[in-house]
């Protein structure tokens, strides 16, 4: 197997209790995209600065390692789909 995966794009923070509690956040897990890589699959399907990644093919995300292991998992160009918070409301997200 080889030990590059898949590839998002985007530079996050895990979402912890506190965090959430200070932001108001919509969740209490997940992680927040605090920066979009310019030409990455994220910005090509529109993801946004602040977006809470929470699943990935309806694996829940708790943090970043978590993000980094289910992206491990895929091969570039698999189609996956991100749930997210955005703006209180929940999406899912097909790449």
């Amino acid at each position: 197997r080889s030990s590059r995966g898949a590839w998002l794009g985007v530079v996050t923070q895990s979402v912890d209790y506190d965090l959430a509690e200070v932001f108001d956040l919509d969740t209490k897990y997940g992680v927040i995209v605090n920066e979009i890589v310019e030409d990455s699959p994220a910005e090509k399907v529109g993801l946004k600065n602040d977006d809470i990644i929470v699943a990935i093919d309806g694996h829940e995300i708790t943090d970043n390692d978590d993000l980094v292991e289910l992206l491990d998992e895929r091969k570039v160009g698999d189609q996956v789909t991100i749930s997210l918070f955005r703006d209180g409301e929940k999406l899912d997200v097909v790449q």
